[in-house]
């Protein structure tokens, strides 16, 4: 039996006088989807239970990094964060995918990818999509082409990738708020967190 831990999207709706809401209307938004504090702490703890999964790749069972590499550039393609865009992008390469497939996956063009791995990057782009609450005919698919081990195996992949997506786009929607734009259903708070810890790790990557 395959276990998928969902997260539901958390967000906050506040009432303003009219005037607000017109001027919000024109302030140009950010659109990215990003983290409140109930959303990390939830995933955060999906990933750290996905973490053991993933460890089993170590052992010699799970997926392949090239395989595991390709899964998470489908989430990402969907959740566009540009910080695992970046370096997963490269990982991919170092695991043996080429920059067509890499291009490919990332425009979530899946027509030319292996047979035997495209139900898994539907699935990881279904996953992102229904921001974690895949129906259970699409789960039941994913178990029966890879099997419980590997299926369970992609699942975590897909569930850490999130953290990291989510996480780099609450970097950029502190800055986005900097630039004037509105940040749809965000935490200033936590953006600003997400921004001092993130932010220096970025700059020693190159990355932004």
């Amino acid at each position: 039996m395959l276990f998928i831990y969902s997260r539901e999207a958390s967000i906050v709706c506040q009432l303003s006088p009219t005037s607000n809401i017109k001027n919000r209307a024109r302030r140009p938004r950010f659109t990215k989807r990003s983290y409140t504090f109930g959303g990390i702490i939830r995933d955060l703890a999906i990933a750290f239970r996905s973490t053991f999964i993933i460890g089993m790749e170590k052992k010699g069972h799970g997926i392949t990094p090239r395989f595991k590499e390709r899964v998470m550039l489908a989430v990402t393609a969907v959740n566009k964060c540009r910080y695992c865009s970046f370096i997963h992008s490269r990982l991919a390469l170092l695991s043996g995918c080429t920059a067509a497939d890499v291009k490919a996956i990332l425009d979530s063009e899946f027509g030319n990818v292996d047979e035997n791995e495209r139900v898994a990057l539907a699935f990881a782009q279904h996953y992102a999509e229904s921001r974690g609450k895949p129906d259970r005919d699409a789960a039941r698919k994913l178990l029966l082409a890879y099997g419980q081990e590997n299926a369970s195996s992609i699942v975590a992949s897909i569930q850490g990738i999130m953290v990291g997506n989510l996480t780099g786009n609450t970097l950029d929607a502190f800055e986005a708020r900097l630039k004037g734009q509105h940040v749809e259903g965000g935490s200033l708070l936590l953006e600003f967190i997400v921004f001092l810890i993130g932010k220096p790790i970025m700059h020693l990557l190159k990355i932004g």
